[in-house]
């Protein structure tokens, strides 16, 4: 099994998320291998001895493929991170 690409995407819009697109030039890929965001209510929140788990990542599915576009919604406030299969 071969990735073909792994895809970062982030957005710092503070209110609303965004929509993205991915447009694949040659063979789409067949799945995702692993994805998944880091976002919060805090842009300036940080882990701590008192709260290890407070920045960590979490599934990502909002994503589809298909006819050669990948299409995403990404969370207001957040960093994104897709790995996919050939």
């Amino acid at each position: 099994m071969a990735i073909i690409a792994g895809v970062d995407f982030g957005t710092l819009n503070v209110r609303v998320s965004r929509e993205a697109e991915s447009l694949w030039e040659d063979a789409a890929p067949s799945r995702v291998l692993d994805s998944f965001t880091l976002t919060g209510n805090d842009l300036e929140a940080h882990n701590g001895f008192d709260a290890p788990q407070n920045v960590a990542p979490k599934p990502f599915d909002k994503l589809t493929t298909s006819n050669h576009r990948t299409r995403l919604e990404l969370p207001a406030r957040s960093y994104s991170v897709i790995e996919f299969a050939a």
